[in-house]
């Protein structure tokens, strides 16, 4: 073997690499010539290193050789004539397909008028320069419009934002042929407007409309479809429905002093949800609501959330007129819940939830009298403030708070003594219970703790962690004799 790879190894020059007896015979020779072992052994392990990298040049050089010949004997057997190809069934660049691509290109391409980033429109003319626009490929921003009407024409399709801005004499909007707003519709500060008229609309991703303060009628097509976010203060509309989302960003509806009814199907709020100071007989529906980040209910007559089961932030209920207020499907929050100032609530329910990951407050709600409607929950992240006509304070499964706890009844029946010797003075930890009543007995005392020792809390109690540091030098020591018993194998 070692002659034929002499052999190959004259043709290529490589005679001495190709056959490992030539390299044992050298190791030999420089072994009998060594002054010691150590000079043998390392020059064994630097010519077997570039014995098996002569190797492998000479491999890639062979496949690659052999790969340039195969790809010259494929094209020396290529017969065009085997392949059946069917000029006629190739469509040619004709006139009339020019023609044709031309004619599309003319219906969706715009004028160049038509295809600024930005048009600012302060005047009629200014309009009426975009009438026969089909398409505009920027932003319309209307500022210091002076006429009482504004009319989009043939406008069916605008690329950006509609945004309209401090016109006091805009009476009315309309846009018959709109379609398609791509961004935000934005209204701001439009004292004189009454009507808008979008009767064709079908997409707008934002609703930003703000200090509309007669506005009254709105035409609006029902089938608008995946809208982000909607923003609607100020005005005098008297009713809010009709958009088909299942997800929204923020649904912000505030201070509109007419409005009675707010009717949506959303699913999903991954921002705000806040409804405040409409009509005091607003009714609220979210009736397939089963996800919000942020929940503000102010000023509200009734509510329907029934299908809520998360909210990742905070709840507040403030200050509303409704006697009843249930959510028998929630199951956490992520922040504070707050009942505060609804002087007619009477009825509350939250069979399921568990666990409140910020404080708890329960505030000077007049017709409450008995806190004993969290029979599920488990846990307090925050502090536990409870303020009111209180008789009666229970949490059936309540493990753990955080914070501290605050007590404050004005019944002179309830007695503090009892309840901060009570099972729910062992599970409060974060600080000293405060209770007071209103024959002026004033509990203060400290939440249990252990002096002098690290502890760590479960829901279930303290548990003491013992840390030894023996185990940790006996795991070092492991480390150390593994990684010289590798160093061992590779070596010898």
């Amino acid at each position: 073997m070692c002659k034929q790879l002499f052999l190959l190894g004259t043709k290529l020059r490589f005679t001495f690499i190709l056959c490992p007896s030539y390299w044992i015979r050298i190791l030999d020779l420089g072994k009998k010539s060594a002054e010691t072992y150590s000079t043998y052994y390392k020059r064994r392990m630097q010519l077997f290193k570039a014995y098996f990298s002569a190797l492998l040049a000479l491999s890639v050089t062979s496949a690659r050789r052999a790969y340039q010949q195969e790809e010259v004997a494929d094209y020396d057997n290529f017969d065009i004539n085997s392949y059946d190809i069917n000029l006629n069934e190739i469509i040619p660049m004709s006139s009339n397909s020019n023609s044709s691509s031309e004619e599309n290109q003319k219906e969706d391409a715009s004028p160049s008028k038509c295809s600024k980033d930005r048009y600012e429109i302060e005047n009629l003319n200014d309009m009426n320069e975009l009438h026969d626009c089909k398409v505009v490929k920027g932003d319309i921003v209307v500022l210091n419009y002076k006429e009482p009407i504004l009319q989009f024409g043939q406008i069916n399709r605008i690329e950006g934002n509609l945004e309209i801005y401090n016109a006091p004499n805009l009476v009315r909007i309309e846009a018959e042929e709109v379609r398609h707003v791509g961004k935000a519709l934005i209204l701001s500060e439009l004292t004189s407007l009454s009507l808008i008229s979008f009767p064709s609309l079908r997409f707008v991703k934002v609703l930003d409309w703000k200090v509309l303060p007669i506005l009254n009628i709105v035409h609006f097509s029902n089938e608008i479809k995946d809208i982000e976010s909607i923003t609607v203060s100020d005005t005098s509309l008297i009713g809010f429905s009709g958009f088909m989302t299942s997800k929204l960003e923020n649904l912000d509806i505030n201070n509109n002093r007419f409005l009675e009814t707010i009717n949506c199907d959303v699913e999903q709020i991954t921002g705000k949800l806040h409804i405040a100071a409409n009509s005091k007989d607003v009714k609220v529906s979210l009736p397939k609501l089963e996800y919000a980040k942020n929940v503000s209910i102010l000023d509200v007559l009734d509510i329907n959330l029934e299908k809520l089961s998360e909210i990742e932030s905070s709840l507040n209920v403030i200050e509303n007129n409704f006697d009843t207020f249930k959510l028998p499907n929630l199951k956490s929050i992520g922040g504070t819940l707050s009942i505060l100032q609804n002087d007619k609530l009477n009825s509350v329910k939250f069979p399921n939830l568990t666990e409140v990951g910020g404080g708890l407050m329960v505030v000077n709600n007049s017709n409450i009298d008995k806190v004993n409607f969290f029979s599920a929950l488990n846990i307090i992240g925050g502090a536990l403030e409870i303020v009111g006509n209180i008789k009666e304070l229970s949490f059936e499964k309540l493990k753990l708070v955080k914070g501290s706890a605050k007590i404050k009844s004005s019944d002179a029946d309830f007695s503090c003594a009892a309840w901060t010797k009570s099972d729910m003075s062992s599970v409060i930890r974060g600080g000293k219970i405060e209770c007071t009543n209103a024959n002026n007995e004033r509990i203060v005392s400290n939440t249990p703790t252990e002096n002098g020792k690290k502890v760590t809390t479960t829901e279930g109690g303290p548990v003491k962690m013992k840390v030894s540091s023996g185990g940790n030098k006996s795991s070092l020591n492991s480390i150390i004799y593994a990684f010289l018993a590798v160093i061992w194998s590779i070596v010898f």
